[in-house]
């Protein structure tokens, strides 16, 4: 994250270590921690992300959860309210892949759809809008996302990017360039990245964003 690291243990159980001031690490405090202390809760995860400062997991279950700051909505619980201890993201979805950016949230359905919530200023939210939101509200999959799987999602600062069928899309703040289609504007719907030149003929398989 920003200033904070987190970890799973065998079993799913979360850790988290480091800079606390908005209760990202989970321990029902804010704390800073230079060693690693135990999410609360007794949650089981199996996968976890931490963003500039908050973290979230998906369960076994498939449910999400966040915790730290949530001052633009990107603990997607319905309230801009930090928390230092996990809160349900809400809408009932059912989640496979999540990841933070800088003050937002994205992650993978079970049906492969993406979602985003928290700032939207910057288009990072790939809905079409550049407003905020503190639940999850749906990427736009039309355009050049039409009829693709969508395999991997990464959200970096202000731009998000998924990897579908092979090949890299992304969306949010392109000011200098970030979502990589040879233009400097922002989008708040997802572009392809020029995979001309230097990338002709070439596949991927895995896409991170920073």
């Amino acid at each position: 994250g920003g200033y904070h690291a987190c970890g799973l243990a065998c079993g799913g159980s979360a850790y988290c270590w480091c800079d606390n001031g908005y209760g990202q690490l989970g321990d029902r405090s804010t704390t800073q921690r230079l060693t690693p202390v135990a999410v609360a809760g007794g949650l089981t995860f199996t996968t976890l992300a931490a963003g500039s400062g908050h973290t979230c997991g998906v369960t076994s279950l498939g449910a999400a959860y966040c915790w730290g700051d949530g001052t633009s909505g990107q603990l997607g619980d319905g309230a801009t309210a930090s928390s230092d201890v996990p809160v349900p993201v809400a809408g009932g979805h059912r989640f496979t892949a999540i990841t933070a950016g800088a003050y937002y949230t994205c992650a993978l359905d079970t049906t492969g759809r993406p979602w985003c919530w928290g700032a939207g200023l910057g288009g990072q939210l790939g809905d079409g809008t550049t407003t905020s939101s503190d639940v999850p509200v749906r990427v736009d999959t039309g355009g050049v996302l039409a009829g693709r799987h969508i395999t991997q999602i990464a959200a970096g600062g202000s731009a998000a990017c998924v990897l579908a069928a092979d090949r890299p899309y992304c969306w949010g703040d392109g000011v200098t360039g970030e979502l990589g289609d040879g233009t400097p504007p922002s989008s708040d719907i997802p572009v392809a990245v020029d995979t001309a030149g230097v990338l002709a003929g070439k596949t991927f398989t895995q896409v991170t964003a920073a």
